[in-house]
């Protein structure tokens, strides 16, 4: 039974036994067979749904890359394997198994595949984003927001948002030519220079320099 709760390989059960790995694979298929008749007896598979609501869900079984199948990496998951699809009721009872699919098929696609599918696809079935399309009860997707282009501004003086000003715009402190505080701004009247405002105002200003009287 460790083959099926663990899923080791073969070679890894035939060490661990200390027999050959073919003992191991003869003893899988012969367990196999028979726990196939007695669970088909005991639980007997599902033919009709209850008229319930039910909750169903895909399930990935890894496999491993096997060179000679094709189409069990999922893409989703990236990992390779079956798809398995299970119904239960809200109380968490499994009542059916699909049979296994692909792995690289969507969920969607693997469902309608199953025996039940058309007894499934109803609202009283709860599911997941991936069966959406179905007519089962699925969450919403959220609702795309228009995007509005952000607004262009010629100049900084245009009344934009500061953020929408052109990057080589020239700010209040930093424009060509000019310092902060302006070297013609009018002193205090407490400043010592205040009666020379008239006359320093026509003096020689280079660029980027402030010259005081």
């Amino acid at each position: 039974m460790e083959a099926w709760r663990t899923n080791l390989a073969q070679a890894v059960l035939a060490k661990f036994y200390r027999v050959h790995q073919s003992t191991i694979s003869r003893t899988v298929r012969l367990v196999t067979a028979v726990l196939a008749v007695e669970l088909a007896r005991l639980d007997p598979p599902v033919t009709v749904v209850p008229d319930t609501a039910l909750i169903i869900d895909g399930t990935l079984i890894p496999t491993g890359n096997r060179r000679d199948v094709t189409g069990t990496r999922s893409g989703h998951r990236r990992r390779h394997g079956m798809t398995v699809h299970v119904a239960a009721d809200l109380h968490g009872r499994v009542l059916a198994v699909s049979d296994h699919e692909p792995a690289a098929l969507q969920d969607i696609t693997a469902f309608r595949a199953w025996r039940l599918a058309e007894q499934l696809d109803r609202p009283q079935t709860l599911a997941d984003k991936a069966y959406q399309g179905s007519r089962m009860t699925t969450p919403h997707k959220k609702p795309r927001t228009p995007t509005s282009p952000t607004p262009t501004c010629a100049s900084s003086t245009d009344n934009c948002p500061r953020s929408a000003q052109p990057s080589n715009a020239a700010s209040d402190t930093s424009r060509t030519g000019r310092s902060w505080p302006p070297a013609t701004a009018a002193a205090s009247p407490n400043s010592p220079h205040s009666s020379n405002s008239s006359s320093d105002s026509n003096a020689y200003e280079p660029p980027g320099r402030t010259i005081y009287a």
